[in-house]
């Protein structure tokens, strides 16, 4: 909550599942979360993500999020699934979409793999930042890699919170 602002219970930005979300688990649609693999790997935040517009049916750009993510995959040693099972479920997915979606891409280093599929809320309010001034290691072997391990941003988020913002920006 933003310090002059009423709580608005519309959209919980830091949640990553919502109703109207489609879900492809290594391939296979499923209709609800609770199939997520039983993997240690997504427990201890070791795998890699890509967050990709859609309009309509159409992901924007994703030959070049996947050339960054094939990227990532190499530096950390992570084997992706094959680029055309990438683009069939994904395909698959916003098959009959309308507007505007968030394709959430994420790859696990135990070989586990899913795509979500939801549609974007406009959100209109604006947000208020705070700075988060820990330090960041810009050399680390994730620096410039979209991994899931995100301890220290939400905790980022949380510190802002208590500070009477929504959210955080990296000072580095």
């Amino acid at each position: 909550m933003g310090r002059d602002r009423v709580e608005s219970k519309e959209i919980d930005r830091y949640s990553i599942w919502s109703t109207g979300m489609k879900l492809l688990i290594n391939g296979i649609s499923q209709s609800d979360v609770s199939k997520l693999p039983n993997s240690d790997a997504l427990l201890r935040g070791d795998g890699l993500f890509e967050t990709i517009l859609a309009i309509d049916d159409k992901p924007v750009a994703l030959d070049r999020h996947l050339a960054r993510l094939e990227r990532s995959a190499d530096k950390l040693q992570i084997t992706l699934p094959a680029s055309i099972d990438i683009k069939v479920g994904i395909s698959n997915l916003l098959e009959a979409q309308t507007g505007q979606s968030k394709v959430r891409l994420v790859v696990l280093s135990d070989g586990n793999w899913f795509i979500s599929a939801e549609p974007l809320v406009e959100n209109a309010q604006s947000i208020s930042l705070a700075k988060f001034s820990d330090p960041i290691n810009s050399k680390s072997g994730l620096a410039g890699i979209k991994s899931i391990s995100y301890g220290l941003s939400l905790l980022a988020v949380r510190k802002a919170k208590q500070l009477g913002f929504d959210d955080s920006i990296f000072i580095n």
